[in-house]
């Protein structure tokens, strides 16, 4: 299992379909996810990584892993190497546009009638699926786990689905059964659904201005809070920050500025000094954030913001329930090093283990005999491969010396190997004002490398 320190990761992974799901496909409404008539709940573990709920998943028997994800309404499969099959009927394919006048595009299948199994008995019987045409192994390489998919807001639509960050547990409730006590007596209250996408109103507050509008509830995001389309209205803009990579697409990468605010207020719960990105659609993607969706949203919140509480969906009635959790007054920070870093291929590690080992034998009675000597033990494993992908212009790491496409070798004083993705990228985002050190190989050199952890914008 993943542990909760992947909380702390925050702009690895930005899933954002900004324009995958805005084509209408003429296919008959299906009846989404059911549970046995004599389930009570169901309780799906999740491992949480980068702050995105991922879920192991059945389609059509295969197991695969998805990210939970209310910012789309279609289940996607978008990485689908080594499978065998899916036994997906591809039907119509579907070409999806991320810049202007459709130079740049992907492509995938529509395909309905498929069986998507979750926990022991959530059952879609007649579950739309889009695969993608070719596979991306993008997030595979930024989680460190393999991840295939995408579940939409299918998944939310008929039952009260309670997600518990801490224990990392989804919980769906069959309404025909009492409620437990924590949802009966949990304070809801509204949200907006449109085209199928939960959104609740947000009061933002930042050098004496306040902004308020609906933001999307977006679970498949990992960042705290996103803006776009601000410049008209009178909002003050943080006046410190700087310019990132943001996140991913499939049709494209986006850049854009990060900082912090003042406040955010959602469900009546405030947040001090929240992190908030500001992407630039146009330059990255040659393209306008989608207002089409809602005239009253400026913006989204992700699994940062999130995380903080255990919540409770009610589809069914437009409802939500956010209560605080322990994560709540954690603070917020962005990547202090300014690396990125990803998994690519794998190496063989051998290692020396020094020890008394027992040795079988048989004598001439044919009776076993053991004899014990003091030797060295070699073990032969492969371990993952934990590269640098990008390096923050001006930032710590830049300035200390680390380059696009180091290894990771050792950080501090444990080795890669014996870490995963996560825990390593932990280290950026935590721990202000502590000294990091990185061992890393370059070529055939073995380099080290030492700075301190010296927040952007406190």
């Amino acid at each position: 299992m993943i542990s909760l320190y992947l909380c702390f990761m925050k702009n690895y992974l930005i899933v954002l379909f900004l324009v995958f799901f805005g084509y209408n496909i003429n296919a008959q409404e299906n009846l989404g996810f059911i549970l046995n008539n004599d389930v009570k709940k169901e309780i799906i573990p999740f491992e949480l990584a980068s702050n995105l709920i991922i879920v192991p998943v059945q389609v059509n028997g295969v197991l695969l892993n998805f990210i939970v994800d209310t910012g789309s309404t279609r289940t996607v499969v978008f990485d689908f190497k080594g499978i065998d099959t899916l036994n997906i009927k591809k039907e119509k394919i579907v070409r999806y546009s991320g810049k202007k006048n459709n130079v740049d595009f992907v492509e995938a299948y529509f395909s309905d009638n498929n069986i998507i199994t979750i926990g022991r008995g959530l059952i879609d019987s007649s579950a739309e699926i889009v695969v993608m045409k070719q596979s991306n192994s993008y997030f595979v390489e930024r989680l460190g786990m393999n991840v295939n998919g995408i579940l939409g807001t299918d998944f939310f639509k008929k039952y009260i689905i309670k997600i518990d960050y801490v224990s990392q547990n989804i919980y769906v409730f069959n309404r025909k059964f009492k409620l437990p006590r924590d949802v009966r007596k949990a304070k809801f209250e509204p949200i907006k659904l449109i085209k199928g996408k939960p959104y609740i109103n947000g009061e933002i507050a930042n050098n004496n201005s306040v902004l308020i509008t609906d933001v999307l509830i977006d679970t498949g995001s990992s960042d705290s809070l996103w803006l776009h389309e601000i410049d008209s209205l009178n909002f003050s803009y943080p006046r410190s920050g700087f310019n990132d990579y943001l996140g991913y697409t499939l049709t494209g990468e986006i850049y854009g500025r990060r900082s912090k605010l003042d406040q955010l207020s959602i469900s009546g719960f405030k947040m001090e000094r929240p992190t908030v990105s500001f992407p630039d659609y146009k330059k990255s993607l040659g393209m306008r954030a989608n207002k089409n969706v809602t005239n009253n949203s400026n913006g989204s919140i992700g699994g940062e913001i999130l995380r903080r509480f255990d919540v409770i969906f009610d589809f069914e009635n437009q409802l939500i329930s956010l209560s605080p959790n322990s994560n709540f007054n954690d603070g917020f920070y962005y990547n202090m090093a300014g690396i990125q870093l990803k998994v690519e291929g794998m190496s063989l590690v051998v290692t020396r283990e020094k020890g008394f080992w027992a040795k079988s034998f048989y004598r001439n009675d044919g009776k076993e005999n053991q004899s014990v000597s003091n030797t060295t033990k070699l073990i032969y494993e492969f371990s993952p491969n934990v590269i640098v992908s990008e390096v923050r212009s001006n930032s710590l790491a830049e300035i200390a010396g680390i380059r696009k496409g180091d290894l990771i070798l050792k950080v501090n004083s444990t080795k890669s190997r014996n870490m995963t993705l996560q825990s390593i990228n932990k280290k950026f985002y935590t721990n202000p004002y502590s000294n990091l050190k990185l061992t890393v190989k370059r070529g055939e050199s073995t380099l080290k490398f030492k700075f301190k952890l010296i927040p952007l914008i406190e």
